[in-house]
Parts: structure tokens; sequence; C-alpha cells
């Protein structure tokens, strides 16, 4: 039974080269780098007189996993390889997709460090992710990698376990519908903005001049502070001080998060007995 994914792989013509590529270039984080030569090696890729060179890079960020890495390059010592065609049509090919808050930014970013794009970032019209966008673009051996918008609707799920944040705000006398006119559609920078800060979902409710808000964030104190020197949440702030009365203080001075009361999955999860969720007795 299968309990993760432990890495991907690509073998490469000179592992410095690509290392340089993967972790200069993209900005990925250098894990470890070994050499491999032993029986357990020659074993497992079935060449009995086997050399590896091999590199582990992760994405950074990305907490705690059943491996320390994403992806493991290899160079063979010996047996040496031969280039393959890895043209993206040929049976066999494959790709690494990279997830990013703001493709145009990272196309501009790795288009003028010199990476070779096959297209601008395209627009996702149809399928599961409408919405989003994606590119290709080739490493330092013509392998296919791929830049990854998600819709704001697909950003990654939250960590198990962390709990949304609630805030209260007032609207001015008189801006109730002005205001939800205005988040009919918020501007696409705006929302490039909030999910690069680290803002997975917001949810705002309205009663009367009442807004209440539920924020799920990796950090909200430290997605605020991102956002503080964001030209578009800056704009935006400057935008909506016109509707928004104050935001009322709650129990964490700098994020205006609200105390929590009282939680249904947390005294179910701790009260032995309790029926299991979805059952109705």
């Amino acid at each position: 039974m299968l309990s993760g994914i432990w890495h991907f792989s690509f073998h490469v013509a000179d592992l410095d080269r690509s290392v340089a590529f993967y972790r200069d270039v993209l900005g990925m984080e250098l894990v470890h780098v070994q050499e491999q030569a032993n029986a357990y090696t020659r074993s497992l890729v079935g060449y009995p007189d086997a050399h590896l060179r091999v590199a582990q890079l992760a994405v950074p960020g990305r907490g705690e996993q059943v491996s320390t890495h994403d992806l493991e390059l290899v160079e063979y010592i010996v047996p040496r390889g031969e280039r393959q065609d890895p043209a993206r049509h040929h049976p066999g090919a494959a790709h690494m997709a990279f997830a990013v808050p703001d493709i145009e930014a990272e196309h501009a970013r790795l288009t003028a460090l010199g990476v070779r794009f096959v297209s601008p970032p395209n627009h996702i019209t149809a399928g599961v992710n409408t919405g989003g966008a994606a590119c290709y673009f080739l490493d330092p051996d013509d392998i296919t990698l791929e830049l990854v918008q998600p819709p704001p609707r697909r950003a990654a799920p939250p960590p198990a376990g962390r709990a949304p944040i609630a805030l209260h705000s007032v609207l001015r006398e008189g801006q109730e519908a002005a205001y939800e006119r205005e988040h009919a559609t918020v501007p696409a920078d705006l929302l490039a903005a909030l999910l690069r800060a680290g803002v997975r979902d917001w949810t705002i409710w309205r009663s009367g001049r009442d807004l209440f808000h539920l924020v799920d964030a990796d950090d909200f104190a430290r997605a605020l502070e991102v956002l503080a020197g964001d030209p578009a949440d800056q704009a935006w702030q400057r935008h909506m001080a016109g509707f928004v009365d104050r935001f009322e203080p709650g129990r964490d001075e700098r994020t205006g998060e609200l105390a929590k009361v009282w939680n249904l999955r947390e005294q179910t999860a701790a009260a032995p007995g309790t029926p299991a969720e979805g059952s109705h007795d």
C-alpha cells in the first residue's frame, strides 16, 4: 500500500550544471549531494559497476513530509549514458510542474535569467483548473518543466489542524451596497498578492454594517507584514478606506483576530463516546 511520494527524479548529463539551474535559477533548496558506488546502489539500479552522483533538492517552505526532498538529480559516471530525445510527445517523456502564486512575474524573472520557455503563460480556459495559468520551459538537458498558477479556488489545502482566523470590521454609514459592489470582482493583482502572502482563502459575511471575515492563512501575522509592502494591497487599502469605518480589536493586537469561544469538531474529538462525524443516531 502506497503511503506517499518520496521524490521525482531526472537523469542529467552534468550534475553541477543542473544543480546550479534548479538551485540558483529556480530557487530550490539543495538538501544533499553524494556519490554512490556501493553494493546497494549497484543492486538497486541493476548495473554491477554503477557509479552515480546524486543531488537532492526541495521546494522552500514545503513543511515536513515523508521525504526531505522533492527532486533527485542523478548523473551516471558509470555506465556513461547517451543523450536521448527528450521531446514531450515521446512515450516515456516526463515533466515536473511547479506551483507559483504569480506566473507572469515568475515568467518574467526566469526569462531575464535566460530560461527557455515553450510559450508565454497560457490562461487555462477549460477543465478542472479553469481560471489558472500554465507554461512549459526547459532545463539545461532540455527536460520539460512547467509553471502552474492555480485558480484562487484551487489554492493548496490548509495543513491539518490549523484553525482559520476570524475578524470583525464595521462599514461606514450608508456604504453597505457599495462595499458589496466593490467585492463583486476583486482586482487580479490583489488576488495574486494575497496568494503570495500565504492567504489560502478569505470569506466575508455582512449583517447591516457589520462584516465578519474568516481567513485561512499559513501565518496571518506574517501575511499582513508581506501585504503591507505590496503595491496591490496598498492600493486596495487606500480604496477601501472610504468604505470601512474600523476593524474591531481582537485578542491579537497585530492581526485583530477574534477570541475563539467554542468549536464543535474540537469538542467532539475530545469527548469519548461521541458519535463519529457523519453519523446520525
